[in-house]
């Protein structure tokens, strides 16, 4: 079953945000 888009911008708003602290806190 596909993912609902809610559950797809939370997904990738955690991605984003993962990516931005790690480039961030380097």
């Amino acid at each position: 079953p596909r993912l609902p888009l809610s559950e797809w911008t939370q997904y990738l708003i955690r991605i984003v945000l993962m990516i931005l602290s790690s480039a961030i806190f380097r």
